[in-house]
């Protein structure tokens, strides 16, 4: 009787052991896999910064300056609604309303001074106006405000408060070109997203 009592006090010893093994392996396989999730996030992030830098600095190339930013009322800058989808895109005016090249995204004078502050795009010329997006895709831009503003894929911070035309939160692209503190000679492109529990600045200079 002893003998049987040892051997399965033993049994017993060796599956809590094993539970405990297989907790530790499970903790350890999510943790891995957050963080490669999180890292896909960053990656994603990071190549977008990437290409969007390489389309504005196209734009430079053939305007001979950068893309003109947003403004508010008072004339400060206004980082987190740039008109870059339309600059970039290239649009047309009727004489009532800008088209980006393609014909779509209309917007009128009174929606460009009200969201940009501003009451022209630069990249309008109807016989040189140019499209430099080679392939934006319809989850890079969303609708605020009446008008397509360019968005990161991953959540931000609750400020500043973007909200779109249906009533989702956005995380725009922010971008300076005049006044630009931390690349003066060109712009500045950043975006702030949430990574875990960080939010992480994913820019075109070095922090």
């Amino acid at each position: 009787m002893t003998h049987n009592s040892n051997k399965a006090a033993f049994t017993l010893v060796e599956m809590l052991v094993v539970i405990a093994i297989i907790a530790i392996l499970a903790a350890l396989v999510t943790a891995g896999a957050r963080r490669a999730a999180e890292g896909q996030k960053l990656g994603r992030v990071k190549a977008e910064l990437a290409n969007l830098e390489s389309v504005i600095e196209r734009y430079q190339n053939d305007q001979h300056f950068y893309p003109p930013g947003g403004l508010k009322a008072n004339g400060d800058i206004k980082a987190e609604l740039p008109p870059l989808f339309y600059e970039l895109s290239g649009t047309r005016y009727d004489g009532t309303q800008y088209r980006t090249i393609q014909g779509d995204a209309p917007i009128s004078d009174s929606e460009i001074k009200d969201v940009f502050g501003v009451t022209g795009f630069a990249n309008s010329n109807p016989e040189t106006a140019k499209n430099y997006f080679s392939n934006l895709k319809t989850n890079q831009y969303s609708r605020v405000r009446g008008v397509n503003v360019l968005i990161v894929p991953v959540e931000g911070p609750a400020e500043p408060e973007v909200m779109n035309d249906f009533g989702r939160r956005v995380n725009t692209w922010r971008y300076v070109s005049k006044g630009a503190t931390n690349n003066p000679a060109s712009f500045d492109l950043w975006a702030d997203i949430i990574v875990g529990s960080k939010t992480n600045r994913i820019a075109n200079w070095k922090e």
